[in-house]
Parts: structure tokens; C-alpha cells; sequence
């Protein structure tokens, strides 16, 4: 077992903090909009400020393991990681006005399926071009 969860760590705590910014994510959208009144766009907006930040600190410390805290390296890393969550949140916002504004589908599911579908597309743009390890050296 132990054998498995070292060939398949990366991934697997990529999955369950993936799960646990989603959570962030859509309990954030619920408080926003649903206890608070706000609109679909600030709501969704807000719960994705909190997201991307609970996702920078845990993908880098705890996924990728990128233990580089020198400014330079972090500025770098904060830079494409925001830069990368802002296209994701600009498709995420997307699919919540198409979805819920225009074709009026239950905005929860809506919710739902937009976040698996980020957490995914996120999981790339961080393996491929904002974690990444270069070879014989240190991450970072």
C-alpha cells in the first residue's frame, strides 16, 4: 500500500486538496450568495478569491512540494499560479452566467460541475507550468 501512495502521491493529495478548495469554493459561493444576498458574479468571484489562496499555500507546500521560499521563487510561482487561476476563474465565471443567468439550471449543480471541471484543467497548468522540477535541482 505504502509502495502505491509513493508512486501516486502527487496525485492523490493534488485530489484531496483539490477536493478541499472546491469545498472552500462552494461553501464560500453558498455563504455569499445564498445567506448574504449578493449576486451570482460578486458571490462567485469573492468564493474564488478565497479558493485560489487556500490553493496556492497547499499545492505549493504540501503537493508539489516546492519548499523554495525566497522571494523571487514565490513572487514567480504567486505570478503564474493567479495568472493560471484567473483563466480558470474566468471559465468558471462563464459557465455560471451561461448556465444559471441564461439557461436558468439550478445554480448549485451548476456550481458543482464548473468546479470539478476547474479543479482538473488547474491540476495540468500546476503539474505542467508552475510547479514544475528541474532536473538535479531543488523545486523552486
Amino acid at each position: 500500500m505504502k509502495k502505491y501512495y509513493e508512486m501516486y502521491k502527487e496525485p492523490i493529495l493534488y485530489v484531496i486538496f483539490g477536493a478541499l478548495t472546491t469545498a472552500v469554493n462552494y461553501f464560500s459561493y453558498i455563504i455569499f450568495a445564498h445567506l448574504a444576498g449578493l449576486s451570482v458574479v460578486f458571490s462567485n468571484a469573492a468564493a474564488w478569491v478565497l479558493s485560489v489562496i487556500f490553493a496556492f499555500v497547499t499545492n505549493k507546500l504540501l503537493v508539489f512540494e516546492s519548499k523554495s521560499l525566497n522571494a523571487g521563487s514565490v513572487i514567480k510561482e504567486l505570478t503564474s499560479f493567479v495568472t493560471c487561476r484567473l483563466l480558470s476563474g474566468l471559465l468558471d465565471t462563464g459557465i455560471m452566467v451561461l448556465f444559471i443567468d441564461v439557461a436558468h439550471y439550478n445554480d448549485l449543480y451548476v456550481k458543482l460541475f464548473s468546479n470539478v471541471l476547474v479543479v482538473i484543467i488547474n491540476y495540468v497548468l500546476s503539474k505542467n507550468f508552475i510547479f514544475t522540477r528541474k532536473e538535479g535541482a531543488e523545486n523552486g
